[in-house]
């Protein structure tokens, strides 16, 4: 199972960096990625979430996008993504581990950037299968983040890689990490 999640949430000013859900989802390699869920904060100050799946979005996902968005102020789709994520649960299989390589490639074509860090970081993460978080890369305005770890909730250990708005990531992880 494949979830593709994603959040936004900001003023109608704000540039779009990262690429819309239509970019991955119109891609032949996403097809399965048929499911989708939004969910909205519980409070105004909570980002939201968008994320597709190649099932119900429970404890059964092999794989998921997902947006995210910053507190609503409005329609989702018309506020600008702050992190989109693949996860991908492990071991990758086949169609999880192409997911992973085609996630970072439409990131590449998208922007016209070089994600070869990010990509090895991915091959390396899929082939030692332990938590783990890997180095945070940056591509101007933007920060990657390669992440093993387990999923209670969905009772796996997970593959994830997250590109976030540069300014967003240095506001929500300061504390925790630099960003090079």
């Amino acid at each position: 199972m494949i979830i593709l999640t994603g959040s936004t949430g900001c003023h109608e000013t704000r540039r779009q960096l990262l690429p819309e859900s239509t970019v991955f989802l119109d891609f032949k390699a996403f097809s399965a990625l048929r499911y989708h869920a939004s969910l909205y904060p519980k409070n105004p100050y909570s980002p939201s979430f968008e994320i597709w799946g190649d099932s119900q979005i429970n404890a059964n996902v092999n794989a998921s996008l997902r947006y995210q968005y910053p507190p609503p102020e409005g329609n989702l789709q018309r506020q600008p993504a702050q992190v989109v994520s693949m996860d991908l649960r492990m071991p990758l299989a086949g169609d999880r581990h192409l997911l992973g390589l085609e996630f970072i490639r439409l990131f590449e074509n998208h922007l016209g950037i070089d994600a070869s860090t990010t990509r090895d970081l991915f091959l390396r993460a899929a082939n030692e299968t332990q938590e783990k978080e890997y180095e945070i890369t940056s591509y101007g305005p933007l920060v990657s983040t390669v992440v093993v770890k387990r999923n209670r909730e969905r009772n796996g250990l997970f593959l994830t890689i997250s590109f976030y708005e540069r300014d967003y990531f240095h506001s929500a992880f300061q504390s925790q990490t630099s960003v090079p």
